[in-house]
């Protein structure tokens, strides 16, 4: 953030708004306590500034190969047979820095994920910075989670 200081003062109102609607704003419990008091719903509901921000964090970030072990069944994908217990790669960089999917993709713009735009839905798995397929569920809910958390500390001081 310290790059993008327009996107740091975003996020820091978005949190002091989260802080002073759902908790009591004339309370003298320090910040921290009053952020834990914001129920995780509302996280997840009212912070659309840090998830895009986070979302274009990890778009750029996440790049490397991913590894899959498939371990059902034999896949066909597009006349290839994947074999029980073969092991995939994936280059994240494929979607993630593909110019099709993403409006210069080697530009930080978190407003690529606003709903007018939703860049991340031109395809499927345009964005994999959570991952995909089951797993992908449980590392979401980690990530929008637990790293929103850890932003929160840092650029809720401004």
């Amino acid at each position: 953030m310290a790059y993008h200081r327009e996107w740091k003062r975003k996020i820091h109102e978005e949190i002091m708004s989260l802080v002073n609607k759902h908790t009591n704003s004339t309370s003298a419990e320090p910040l921290h306590k009053r952020l834990a008091a914001v129920p995780i719903s509302v996280w997840e509901d009212e912070t659309p500034v840090m998830e895009s921000v986070l979302r274009e964090t990890l778009r750029m970030a996440i790049n490397g190969t991913a590894l899959r072990r498939n371990v059902v069944q034999d896949l066909d994908i597009q006349g290839e047979v994947i074999h029980r217990g073969a092991f995939l790669a994936y280059s994240k960089a494929d979607a993630h820095m593909n110019p099709d999917i993403y409006t210069n993709p080697r530009l930080f713009d978190p407003e690529r994920f606003s709903p007018d735009r939703s860049e991340d839905k031109k395809q499927t798995h345009s964005f994999v910075g959570w991952g995909a397929g089951k797993p992908h569920a449980r590392m979401k809910f980690m990530g929008i989670i637990d790293t929103p958390h850890a932003q929160v500390a840092i650029l809720a001081r401004e």
